[in-house]
């Protein structure tokens, strides 16, 4: 009996063993999917993360705190939670530097874009005198250019141009520009000083100023366009109407459809896609302050006002009645910049929101400004003091700039917008979305450039992947990603004129005031093939005065 009992105590000890294995075992399993990982140097048991490294293009070489780790795109589990400076290296291309910080049972991705050391070129000759507009949505380029017909040598003549700035590299040669509009000034007693293209492409608002202000306007000949501001159509090719000069600030509503200006004391609207008379959408009351008005994605007004004797500002969209309904009812503010002061010594502002309330509002300054992001669900509004951003769902307000600032523009994935801040001079990014998962990107704003002379700084474009950008400063081409960790100076000949906004093309007028820099800049160029090049490109500029010069930059 004895040996029956010492069989059976082993039979089920040997059962507890196993079912305690298993449970540990599992558990060990459970515990390092979720990333523990123990450290034999440390003697402890680590929590651990995943990184994510993609580039473009891939087999770039990475390195984890200078220790190198293999070639994108490439996955890197067991990273102990911290921070990490991630190093970026491909022959041929700028190097790149990321801060980084791996999280716990997360996985961290990194994505980067980059650059070329030595951008190929492509010379577009024949480019006409003046860039009089650019557009940032479809990367185009409108000029007007004057001319002469083939039966005499007038100079009275003009063509407004447009260039596809976001052909693939291969169709340069064959970019030519298509002729928009002709039309012939009085070029003795007039100038063209602006061509305000609308948002669809089909209409535009032509700008001649007069030279001289005493002088027989009985006598204009009627042929030619006179002084004022023409509504133009790019479809039926004739000057549709022209714009009171008594009507104030004439803006395109954002789909393209309408204008809108204020006259005397009334908001009125054109619309002219069925060419009706102008219409009165909005009378305001004695008692109200106009501050700003803007247009959403559908065309339909918004304003932003104030009413005497109250302590709050009001954005409201407008139907074609006139009838108004409110966006946000009443801003809150107040006027003590006290409360941005602790901001304002930040070098990144965290993402937070506050609501609009009268007792504890965070809004600094009395509303000036207003532009609606209707793709991203947000209101941006600027005041004397700072920029804020307004999320309309949530009805909540969150702090982009503690100063005086300029929107840019709202990146092309609609997560994040570009601002100028006009005390510091510094672009900055905001951040308010990002995807599910990605941990690589804190919320809030980001200053990313800084001393910048907002005159010699010009021409901010998004690069498509939303995650890069370019901007012009100094006769430089740079660019940067949105957190500001690698500013690269792209292109060191830039001139005084554009960029367009492209995947992977970046555009550029050239003319003959950039032959004075032709030595400081053949001096930054160490490649002989390099110099070459632009030995060649000056002296495209000799001959024409004007070219266009497309380079691929990644």
């Amino acid at each position: 009996m004895k040996k029956i009992h010492i069989k059976r105590c082993k039979k089920k000890l040997t059962k507890i063993c196993i079912v305690t294995l298993i449970i540990l075992s599992t558990t060990a399993i459970i515990y390092y999917a979720k990333g523990y990982r123990f450290s034999f140097d440390e003697e402890r048991i680590l929590n651990t993360g995943v990184l994510n490294m993609n580039t473009t293009p891939t087999r770039s070489h990475f390195y984890i705190n200078e220790n190198f780790t293999g070639r994108t795109s490439r996955t890197v589990s067991s990273i102990p939670q911290g921070e990490y400076i991630v190093d970026i290296w491909l022959d041929g291309y700028h190097d790149l530097s990321y801060e980084i910080e791996i999280y716990p049972e997360k996985s961290t991705s990194l994505e980067a874009f980059m650059f070329r050391e030595t951008p190929n070129y492509e010379i577009q000759e024949n480019i006409p005198s003046k860039i009089i507009h650019t557009d940032k949505v479809d990367s185009s380029i409108f000029t007007i250019s004057p001319f002469s017909d083939s039966n005499t040598d007038n100079q009275n003549n003009f063509k407004i141009l447009k260039y596809d700035g976001h052909r693939p590299f291969w169709q340069f040669r064959n970019n030519d520009p298509e002729t928009l509009f002709d039309f012939s000034i009085d070029v003795e007693k007039n100038e063209i000083t602006n061509l305000k293209v609308s948002p669809n492409k089909k209409f535009a608002i032509l700008e001649i100023q007069q030279k001289e202000e005493d002088y027989d306007e009985e006598k204009e000949n009627v042929d030619l366009i006179p002084a004022g501001k023409h509504i133009i159509s790019f479809e039926t090719q004739n000057v549709l109407a022209e714009i009171n000069k008594n009507n104030k600030e004439a803006k395109w509503a954002q789909d393209g459809l309408s204008i809108f200006w204020l006259k005397d004391d009334t908001l009125q609207k054109l619309n002219l896609e069925r060419l009706e008379d102008t219409i009165d959408i909005y009378e305001k009351p004695d008692d109200m302050k106009i501050m700003h008005y803007d247009t959403d994605s559908d065309g339909k007004l918004n304003i932003l006002y104030k009413m005497d004797g109250n302590n709050f500002a009001t954005i409201a969209k407008i139907n074609d009645q006139g009838e108004e309904t409110y966006l946000i009812e009443k801003i809150y503010y107040q006027s003590q910049e006290h409360f941005l002061e602790s901001w304002q010594k930040k070098d990144f502002l965290e993402y937070r929101t506050f609501k609009n309330s009268p007792q504890s509002t965070l809004f600094v300054g009395k509303p000036q400004d207003f532009h609606i992001c209707q793709n991203a669900g947000k209101i941006i509004i600027g005041t004397e003091q700072a920029l804020y951003t307004y999320d309309v769902e949530h009805e909540r307000y969150s702090l982009i700039n503690p100063r005086p600032s300029k929107l840019i523009s709202l990146a092309p994935d609609y997560k994040k917008l570009s601002f100028f801040d006009l005390e510091k001079e510094v672009i900055g990014t905001y951040i308010f979305e990002r995807r599910t998962g990605d941990h690589s990107l804190d919320l809030g704003t980001y200053y990313i450039s800084s001393n910048l002379d907002p005159k010699q700084c010009s021409d901010f474009a998004w690069h498509g992947n939303s995650n890069n950008f370019f901007y012009v400063c100094n006769n430089t081409l740079y660019v940067n990603d949105i957190q500001g960790f690698n500013e690269i100076e792209l292109i060191p000949f830039f001139g005084k004129n554009i960029i367009v906004e492209a995947e992977d093309i970046v555009s550029t007028i050239l003319d003959e005031e950039d032959i004075k820099n032709k030595e400081r800049i053949l001096d930054k160029l160490h490649d002989k093939e390099h110099k070459e090049n632009f030995t060649e490109i000056y002296e495209k500029i000799q001959q024409n005065k004007n070219i266009l010069l497309k380079a691929e930059i990644n």
